[in-house]
Order: C-alpha cells, then sequence, then structure tokens
C-alpha cells in the first residue's frame, strides 16, 4: 500500500453555500433539469466543479427534482366526419349466445410507447361469465366488467 494512500484525509468543504445556490437557481430557473443547473452552477459567477448526478441527488434530497415530461398520445378522434351509427339493442332481448357482439379498442402503455388491443365479444357470454365471477366471489368487486348493459 502507498504511504499517501495511507496517510490520506478527506477533507471536508463546506456545502451550505452550494446548497443555497442551487435552490436559488432552482427557484429562478423552475423548468430546468439537472444538466440545466449544472451548467448553470459551473459558470459564472458560481464556477463549481460538480457533475450532473451529484446535482440530481442533491435535488433529490430538497424534493426540487421536475417530474419527467411524457408524451401524451391523443388516440380518441370525435370530430371525425363519419356517421355516428344509434344504439340497436337497447331493447333488444338478449337470451342466447352469438347473438350481440360487441367491439372495442384501446390501447396499453407499455415501457417504450403503446399497443393498440382490440376486444371482439359476445354479450351474452361475457355478461354470464359476469354473473358467475359475482356469485362466486361476492366479497370482491368487479368494477372492470361492469361496463356491461344489464340483460333481459
Amino acid at each position: 500500500m502507498p504511504r499517501c494512500t495511507y496517510y490520506y484525509r478527506a477533507q471536508r468543504r463546506d456545502e451550505s453555500q452550494m446548497d443555497k445556490d442551487l435552490e436559488t437557481i432552482s427557484g429562478r430557473y423552475p423548468k430546468y433539469g439537472t444538466r440545466r443547473i449544472t451548467h448553470q452552477l459551473r459558470r459564472a459567477p458560481y464556477h463549481y466543479r460538480i457533475n450532473r448526478k451529484r446535482v440530481q441527488r442533491l435535488r433529490r434530497q430538497k424534493r426540487l427534482l421536475r417530474p419527467i415530461k411524457r408524451a401524451k398520445y391523443r388516440t380518441t378522434h370525435s370530430q371525425h366526419p363519419y356517421p355516428r351509427y344509434p344504439k340497436l339493442v337497447t331493447n333488444l332481448e338478449i337470451a342466447q349466445p352469438e347473438k350481440v357482439w360487441v367491439c372495442d379498442i384501446t390501447y396499453v402503455r407499455l415501457g417504450q410507447g403503446f399497443v393498440f388491443l382490440a376486444i371482439v365479444m359476445d354479450i351474452f357470454t361475457c355478461y354470464n361469465q359476469r354473473q358467475l365471477a359475482k356469485n362466486s366471489f361476492p366479497k370482491y368487486s368487479f368494477h372492470l366488467i361492469d361496463f356491461l348493459p344489464p340483460l333481459v
């Protein structure tokens, strides 16, 4: 082991002024992220030798981090020129399978984007499965399958 390693003592710096400067810059530029704040701290009049990860850690400790800006996808276009059709099953008695089919399309968000999910199902079969689930597990609420219309 080298002698300099054995005798080395880390010097603690007074970081209270840097913390105040970090809070000042974060207050002056509230939309800045850690990279831009780091560049501001390196410029005049501050001249700090600091890296981005340290700024990020300090901002996280002081709860000064900005939320990550997510891309917003518009999935519904209601102002289309196509006709809207009325509900044809409002007064229809559904007593057997494969009489009324419904479909829906939605999207599922994944880590790097989203995928579309198309669903086509028979109302009678889905209703019977809902009733079976509610009768089998009465203490649980089934909000995800309560969207179906009641059968006559």
